[in-house]
């Protein structure tokens, strides 16, 4: 186990860290569920009873759009908070087993950049998995006393952690240190945007810039992948760490969506699973639309600011790309599904074409026997043709054969037909 000794060495500067990591929960509500539906309202009414649960973000019945700084609702339905030694964590709940767990914590400076990427996971992940089970242990006294329509058994109790993203929280004055000017290039180095790095360092001379200047060179984030910079944070309910969690949960769900239909293509065409991968596939894609409808109805609620923020992020992430290989995927599996049902509707047709033939040629093989039966009875019974001038001839014909020509006839006549049949059947394929 990593230790947690985060206290600092003399000469050392104290770092504050905010790590974001989504993970699987046992947590799930229906899908399409309606946030203004009376079963919504009172599952988060018998949330918002717990003390265990630190605040329950839901639509409330008045006006909408009242203050301009804060979101008029929120994805996620609540937020769990533990502690593990220094380490804060904040779980926030969303409803297809997922969560985003918020850690923050104080670290001494690195002689690395490596050894303190390394050192801040290792902590982050450890708090975690620490506190993973006293999470169970409240998600399942949720499910034994709240009974709800829309709380359903979830499919599985994986707590699967995806990733750890870092931010490093710098005040504003702590950018007058050269060492601290230094780590922002350092930690940003390897990210989308590096040049981040000297806007954020540009800020101890933001009284000096004209308005113009401050547009073009100054800026107090830096959130693309994995490492951040954040300036300034406030201590709770930033808006830039705020939107970072929508955004990783925005992104792992869809990403978990993808993963599903991955595994559909993989039952298509590898396994020849058609039936799994076609349940697999519809659920994916119900699960991956629903999804995109929630994100898109969210924006409106949140404020301008945070707005601005998810769709940079989302720009920088090319959230569009992964939206559209989940699309791609599906048009793959759903022309494999389809390709293997319009074979196996063929199939079906020749079967039932094989079936119908052999049934005709029965049905012309008991022809020829009832006109045997019928022509006999007809010469031996001539009372039975009274209406007729002549006896028939083709009658007379038949009469005359015996038993065994006949049964010859229609097996050969069966025989032909069916040679005809196959020659038939054989162009069409």
């Amino acid at each position: 186990m990593v230790s947690n000794n985060t206290e600092k060495h003399p000469s050392a500067n104290p770092i504050n860290f905010t790590t974001i990591s989504p993970i699987d929960i046992p947590f799930s509500l229906i899908r399409g569920f309606n946030r203004k539906s009376e079963n919504f309202k009172n599952l988060m009414s018998s949330l918002s009873q717990r003390d265990d649960i630190e605040s329950v973000n839901w639509f409330n019945d008045g006006p909408e759009y009242v203050n301009l700084d804060s979101d008029v609702s929120s994805l996620s339905f609540f937020v769990w908070s533990n502690q593990y030694q220094e380490i804060d964590l904040k779980f926030h709940i969303f409803p297809n087993e997922l969560a985003v767990v918020e850690c923050q914590f104080t670290l001494p400076e690195q002689d690395s950049i490596k050894i303190m990427e390394s050192r801040v996971q290792q902590l982050a992940e450890e708090a975690i998995r620490q506190s993973i089970p006293e999470l169970q242990v409240v998600l399942k006294d949720i499910y034994s006393h709240i009974s709800n329509p829309l709380l359903i058994k979830p499919r599985t109790n994986s707590t699967h952690l995806y990733w750890t993203a870092r931010s490093l929280n710098i005040e504003k004055q702590q950018l007058k240190n050269p060492q601290i000017r230094q780590l922002i290039h350092q930690w940003l180095a390897e990210t989308e945007c590096p040049k981040d790095a000297e806007k954020i360092c540009n800020l101890i001379n933001e009284d000096i810039l004209s308005d113009d200047e401050k547009a073009d060179k100054l800026k107090t984030e830096s959130m693309t992948w994995l490492n951040y910079v954040v300036v300034d944070k406030r201590a709770n309910h930033d808006a830039r760490i705020d939107t970072m969690v929508l955004a990783q949960y925005c992104y792992t769900a869809q990403e978990k969506c993808n993963l599903r239909l991955h595994e559909a293509i993989s039952r298509a065409y590898i396994d020849g699973n058609l039936l799994g991968a076609k349940s697999q596939l519809e659920d994916s894609r119900i699960q991956s639309k629903l999804h995109q409808v929630a994100i898109n109805e969210h924006k409106k609620y949140l404020t301008r600011q945070k707005r601005k923020y998810l769709e940079e992020i989302f720009a920088s992430w090319e959230f569009d790309l992964l939206i559209k290989n989940g699309d791609d995927m599906k048009e793959i599996c759903t022309n494999k599904i389809e390709e293997a049902n319009a074979k196996q509707s063929k199939l079906h047709s020749i079967k039932t074409d094989r079936i119908l033939f052999a049934i005709s040629l029965f049905a012309i093989f008991e022809l020829l026997i009832f006109l045997s039966q019928h022509s006999r009875e007809v010469m031996s019974r001539p009372a039975l043709d009274y209406n007729d001038e002549s006896s028939s001839w083709i009658l007379t014909l038949i009469a005359s054969l015996d038993a065994d020509t006949m049964f010859g006839i229609g097996i050969g006549l069966m025989i032909v037909l069916a040679f005809i049949y196959t020659s038939v059947a054989k162009r069409k394929l």
